[in-house]
């Protein structure tokens, strides 16, 4: 029997979803709540995205790792400057690795997650710096 996977099948719902609202908004019969045409499109474009990314999120994750995965969504939603993906994840990473290694080393005291705000702005200002 073959395995069912859910991202195709959030896909399938999302996708039906999109082609329903659509056909909804379309025969809307009062024209007073009828949507633009513009709109219209919008939703249909936006509910199609969501759509793909369910329906191919996996193979997008097994190519470039979770990490890439989060840093390419940040980028692709403006949080972050565009720029080498790869390059972006392993530095905000390798700022992660380095304080382990020191960690490991006996450098400094106390767990690494007492030091997460820390962390978290390090690796923030690493993935905010703009290309020249």
């Amino acid at each position: 029997m073959k395995r069912i996977k859910l991202g195709h099948v959030l896909a399938a719902v999302v996708g039906t979803i999109a082609v329903l609202n659509t056909l909804s908004a379309l025969s809307m019969p009062v024209p007073d709540r009828k949507a633009a045409p513009g709109l219209m499109v919008a939703w249909l474009a936006l509910l199609a995205l969501h759509a793909a990314l369910y329906r191919f999120g996996d193979r997008i994750r097994r190519r470039w790792g979770i990490w890439a995965y989060a840093v390419a969504q940040a980028m692709k939603a403006g949080e972050i400057p565009r720029r080498n993906v790869d390059l972006a994840a392993a530095s905000a990473i390798g700022v992660v690795l380095q304080a382990a290694t020191y960690k490991v080393y006996g450098r400094f005291t106390g767990g690494l997650s007492a030091h997460h705000r820390f962390f978290s702005d390090a690796a923030w200002a690493v993935l905010a710096i703009k290309e020249r």
